[in-house]
């Protein structure tokens, strides 16, 4: 972690105003700059992290046989899997509509250099989600709705088949 300091003029205020305003910038740019760089040990973890976890979701649906089952085993509960892909639908629809359309086509974008109490804007570091909360407030609680609702279906669905395997397999493969 390195520390930053902010170099304090003996001048007065108001004929070093230009300058300390630059100090400022320069100071807090580098203190966000360090914030959001990581090592090269951090980026080989998160590279060997997500390997892992795409080499068990593999193995899993090979070892559970989950393609041949979900097309032509007659112990699930087909309903409850139209459900559940309606649901994932939605699911997908809903975040094209916040990271696809809201950015890019419609041209609605986070503005840095506002300092809004509302959390919109302000601090450099904001992101599209922060803009969801004011634009559309209401899509990320149905998302998790829905999501919350996918789960439950999809165990249900698959009980028939795994039993109280069902939760693990589903969390590895989802």
């Amino acid at each position: 972690m390195t520390k930053t300091y902010k170099r304090i003029s003996n001048v007065d205020e108001s004929s070093s105003a230009p300058m300390a305003a630059t100090n400022t910038n320069t100071t807090s740019t580098s203190a966000s700059t360090n914030a959001t760089t990581s090592t090269i040990s951090e980026q080989l973890y998160d590279k060997l992290h997500a390997i892992f976890f795409i080499s068990l979701s593999y193995v899993t649906i090979k070892y559970t046989d989950t393609i041949s089952i979900l097309l032509t085993s007659a112990d699930i509960i087909r309903p409850l899997l139209y459900i559940s892909i309606a649901l994932i639908t939605v699911n997908t629809i809903l975040l094209s509509y916040l990271s696809i359309y809201i950015p890019k086509i419609k041209g609605i974008k986070v503005d840095e250099h506002n300092n809004n109490k509302n959390g919109v804007g302000g601090g450099g570091g904001k992101t599209n989600s922060d803009l969801w909360q004011v634009y559309c407030p209401r899509v990320i609680p149905i998302m998790t709705l829905n999501g919350v609702l996918c789960g439950i279906f999809l165990m249900r669905c698959f009980w028939p088949v795994w039993g109280f395997l069902t939760p693990f397999i589903l969390g590895v493969e989802f």
